[in-house]
């Protein structure tokens, strides 16, 4: 997995950020004395994050590699319609695709 940005950062970046970071910190010590002070601040940092993340445009690559073994499948057409064709004779044919499978039992192809 790879993470890019898709531009690089700029004035209104810094000044959104710098604003939501002072915005967050306000919150802490103004609130002090309230109950659900931490959700508050859990709460706006989650969403300062979550506003750098957007201004930032990343570009999230997710990459996977697998090998998979190939199964060959070879199909032969030897029927009669073979004989019609004026270039290639049934007994050229037969030695090609007998060649064929030699070669592929040669190499151990599945």
């Amino acid at each position: 997995m790879s993470l890019e940005l898709y531009q690089s950062f700029d004035t209104l970046f810094w000044v959104i950020s710098l604003l939501s970071l002072g915005f967050v910190t306000w919150t802490y010590f103004s609130l002090r004395h309230h109950p659900f002070r931490k959700t508050f601040v859990v709460l706006r940092g989650t969403a300062f994050v979550g506003l750098l993340f957007i201004l930032l445009q990343p570009v999230i690559r997710w990459e996977r590699e697998t090998d998979r073994p190939l199964v060959w499948q070879i199909y032969v057409d030897n029927s009669v319609s073979m004989a019609y064709h004026p270039h290639q004779a049934l007994p050229s044919i037969n030695a090609g695709v007998s060649q064929l499978m030699e070669a592929v039992k040669k190499k151990n192809v599945p």
